[in-house]
C-alpha cells in the first residue's frame, strides 16, 4: 500500500497569496515588499507546538513515492490530497509540491524495465506474490501502457483541483535507494537500435511523462527536477566532476532546479566519536557547508599536517578515521574565527573546488531562467543502525541552521520562486525495527533542542 507522506515544507514563493491556516510556525520572509512563507510536515495538520510561531503556510509537499504498484502511482495518493490539504483552497493548491514517482516501490527494473517504459509498453504483469493489489486495483496492474499510469494522475490531479500543483518527479534520481536512480550496474538500454544509458534514459522518460501529463485537458502543472546534493561523494570515482546536465531534461520540461540538502557528510563529521572540543566541532561543520553549499572539498589530513599535525604517513579518508587529539587541532587557537580558516584555505593545493554544491544548483537556475527550491532539507540524528560510512551527521547542529539561513538570505532569485523545504519527520531510532536513516523532527522526540531553537531564532523571529 502506498504511504502517503505529507511532507511540511519550510518554505517560500513570491508574491503568493497566504493561506489563513496554521500549521509549523515559521516567520514570513520578506523581500522587496514581497511575503516568503514556507513550511513542511509529516501526517495530517496538527496544532501549533508551544514555542513556535503561528503563520500561514503558503506551500506544502506531499511525498507520493511509496507507491507499491502501478495503479497506486495513479490513484492511490490523489484520493488523500482533499482530506489531508482540502484546507488549502484553490489558490493554496497552486502551491502544492507532489513528488511523483518513475516506478513504484520494489518494483525491478533493470535495463528491460527502462527500454518498455520508454517505448510506452506495458510494465509487465504484476507479480503473484503482490500483496498490495487488494484495495488499490481499478487501474490493470502493470498490463497498460506506461504513460497510460501517468495520463490517468494528471486526470485525478485536475479532478479533485491539483492542475497548477508542482511535480517533483523522479527526484534524488542521482541516489541508488529509488528505482528510477543512478545504480552502476543497469547496463545499456536498447531503444529503436540506439543504445542509452542510465542518464539519457532518465531525461527522455522524465520528457514523456511530463508530455503525457501535460496533453490533459486542464493540466497546468509546473515541473522540478531534483538533485540529492552530495549523494555520489561530489565527484566520479576517477576523481572527475558529475556531469549533471546528462540528467537535466531541459528548459522545457522543468520549472525549478531542485536540490536536497542534509546534515550529513562522511568527510568531517566524526560520527559519534566523544571528546572532541566544540571549536573543533564548529569547523568541521563548517568544512561541510563548503563542501555541501559552495562545492569547495578540504583534504582534511593536509590541513591538519599544515596546522602541524602528525599523520605518520597515514592519510585518513574521513574525520571519522581520525584519532580525537589529531581532530582538536582545529580549534580556536589556530583559527579564531570561520574566515581565519576561509582565508587559511585559500590558495591550497589540497582545496578542490567547483564541485557541485547547493550554490551550483541555485545558479544554474538564475542561468536556466528557473525557480529553485531546496525541496528537502534539515539536522540528522545518527543512525546507529545504518553502516557508518553512509551517514556520519552534525546531530544536534545549531550551526547547521544558522549556516543555512545565511546561504538563503543572499540568494534570493528576483522574479522566481525560491524555496527551502523543511523535512519535518520523526522515527525513534532507539525502537527495534525503526525505518533507518530518518529523523530530522524538530517537533517530536528531543533529539535536536538546539537545532529547534536555531530554527526559531533565525527561520521565525529574523525571517529574511
Amino acid at each position: 500500500m502506498l504511504q502517503l507522506n505529507l511532507s511540511l515544507l519550510l518554505g517560500f514563493t513570491l508574491g503568493g497569496t497566504l493561506s489563513a491556516e496554521i500549521l509549523l510556525g515559521v516567520s514570513p520572509r520578506h523581500s522587496h515588499d514581497n511575503a516568503y512563507e514556507i513550511a513542511r510536515w509529516e501526517g495530517k495538520a496538527k496544532p501549533v507546538p508551544r514555542g513556535w510561531v503561528g503563520h500561514p503556510v503558503d506551500l506544502v509537499g506531499i511525498s507520493m513515492g511509496g507507491a507499491q504498484n502501478w495503479g497506486s502511482i495513479a490513484e492511490y495518493g490523489v484520493s488523500f490530497l482533499e482530506e489531508d490539504c482540502g484546507w488549502a483552497g484553490a489558490e493554496g493548491k497552486e502551491n502544492i509540491e507532489l513528488s511523483i514517482a518513475l516506478f513504484p516501490n520494489g518494483w525491478k527494473v533493470g535495463a528491460t524495465g527502462w527500454q518498455r517504459a520508454l517505448l510506452n509498453k506495458s510494465p509487465n504483469p504484476v507479480a503473484e506474490a503482490d500483496k498490495s493489489l487488494s484495495k488499490y486495483e481499478r487501474l490493470n496492474q502493470g498490463a497498460l501502457p506506461y504513460l497510460e499510469y501517468y495520463r490517468q494522475l494528471a486526470v485525478n490531479l485536475i479532478a479533485k483541483g491539483y492542475g497548477h500543483s508542482i511535480l517533483r518527479l523522479g527526484w534524488e534520481y542521482n541516489g541508488e535507494w529509488f528505482e528510477w536512480g543512478d545504480k552502476k550496474d543497469l547496463g545499456p538500454i536498447l531503444v529503436k537500435g540506439e543504445t542509452y544509458n542510465h542518464a539519457r534514459a532518465y531525461r527522455e522518460l522524465f520528457g514523456q511523462v511530463h508530455d503525457a501529463m501535460m496533453a490533459v485537458e486542464g493540466a497546468n502543472f509546473r515541473w522540478s527536477w531534483c538533485t540529492a546534493v552530495g549523494a555520489k561523494g561530489y565527484r566520479n570515482p576517477d576523481g572527475t566532476s558529475i556531469d549533471y546536465m546528462a540528467w537535466f531534461p531541459g528548459v522545457d520540461k522543468v520549472d525549478f532546479i531542485s536540490a536536497d540538502y542534509y546534515d550529513d557528510e562522511v568527510r568531517f563529521y566524526p560520527g559519534l566519536v566523544e571528546g572532541l572540543n566544540q571549536e573543533t566541532k564548529l569547523r568541521l561543520t563548517w568544512l561541510t557547508y563548503l563542501l555541501q553549499v559552495e562545492g569547495v572539498e578540504v583534504g582534511l589530513a593536509p590541513l591538519l599536517e599544515d596546522v602541524g599535525v602528525e599523520m605518520n604517513g597515514r592519510y585518513p579518508w574521513a574525520a571519522h578515521e581520525f584519532p580525537v587529539e589529531q581532530l582538536n587541532a582545529l580549534n580556536a587557537e589556530a583559527f579564531p574565527t570561520m574566515d581565519s580558516l576561509r582565508e587559511f584555505l585559500v590558495g591550497k593545493s589540497y582545496v578542490t573546488r567547483g564541485r557541485q554544491g547547493l550554490q551550483w544548483f541555485r545558479d544554474l537556475a538564475v542561468e536556466k531562467g528557473l525557480g529553485f527550491l531546496v525541496s528537502e532539507w534539515g539536522v540528522w540524528q545518527n543512525d546507529p543502525f545504518e553502516k557508518p560510512q553512509i551517514h556520519y551527521t552534525g546531530e544536534d547542529n545549531p550551526d547547521f541552521i544558522k549556516n543555512f539561513h545565511a546561504w538563503l538570505s543572499r540568494n534570493d532569485i528576483p522574479g522566481q520562486i525560491v524555496g527551502a523545504i523543511y523535512f519535518e519527520e520523526f522515527n525513534d531510532l532507539s525502537r527495534a525495527g525503526a525505518r533507518k536513516g530518518f529523523n530530522h523532527s524538530l517537533l517530536e522526540g528531543g533529539v535536536f533542542p538546539k537545532s529547534r531553537q536555531a530554527y526559531v531564532d533565525y527561520f521565525q523571529k529574523k525571517g529574511f
